[in-house]
């Protein structure tokens, strides 16, 4: 066999030793990535922790809005879906009415107070049953879509940024598609499944949309400033 074609084997051979381990240590790398959750961290989802959290303090669930706001807001909306009815109510009355007490517009005060002792009639029925598209309407029209958000969107106390500015995704991320505007801040839109990389929890019956009474089916994410 002539040399140069011993030597080329040999320069070979001797490349794949080199690199190997290289090759080998990337692989081990990439295959130690974990599945990120719902916010980007490794270990169990956080919406996990939360329903487990539920079922271990069933009998005693907060019902007031300072309890409640204690809570981050993946676990609001699970401890939300074990409440019955006149709980619900009365967290949002209450919720409500902290709302009102901010504002300085007196058509604004009173479309809140207005609304607080309507609350069972939309809470109690569907939302095709309860009309509730005529009053997300209105109170769009009335307060504002941030003061309205803030009033029928959110429930207790918003929650603090957790992530960098420069961030693409909102910590409070649970949403309705198409109806961004009730529980994404301003600037960012609610994205489905389809531009989801990982699945992180199951969609839920609601907790997202005017007064939670949507499912929960997407993630907030800054809109592209473009």
């Amino acid at each position: 066999m002539p040399f140069r074609l011993i030597r080329s084997q040999i320069d070979e051979r001797s490349t794949m030793k080199t690199l190997f381990p290289v090759i080998a240590l990337a692989l081990s790398a990439i295959w130690a990535v974990p599945e990120p959750d719902a916010i980007g961290v490794a270990g169990t989802p956080e919406c996990e922790l939360a329903n487990e959290w539920v079922e271990a303090h069933r009998d005693a669930l907060p019902t007031t809005l300072g309890a409640f706001s204690e809570h981050s807001m993946i676990y609001r909306r699970a401890i939300y879906q074990a409440l019955d009815v006149e709980d619900r109510i009365s967290l949002w009355q209450e919720h409500i009415a902290t709302v009102a007490d901010q504002v300085t517009l007196p058509q604004q005060r009173l479309f809140l107070e207005r609304a607080m002792p309507e609350l069972g009639r939309y809470l109690s029925v569907t939302p095709s049953e309860s009309g509730l598209d005529a009053f997300a309407e209105e109170a769009t029209k009335v307060l504002g879509e941030d003061l309205a958000r803030d009033a029928f969107g959110v429930l207790g106390t918003a929650p603090e940024p957790t992530l960098e500015e420069g961030d693409a995704q909102l910590p409070d991320c649970s949403c309705l598609v198409g109806s961004e505007e009730w529980n994404c801040r301003a600037g960012s839109d609610c994205r489905g499944r389809k531009w989801i990389i990982f699945d992180v929890c199951e969609d839920i019956g609601s907790g997202c949309g005017p007064l939670w009474l949507f499912e929960c089916n997407g993630l907030c994410y800054r809109q592209d400033p473009r």
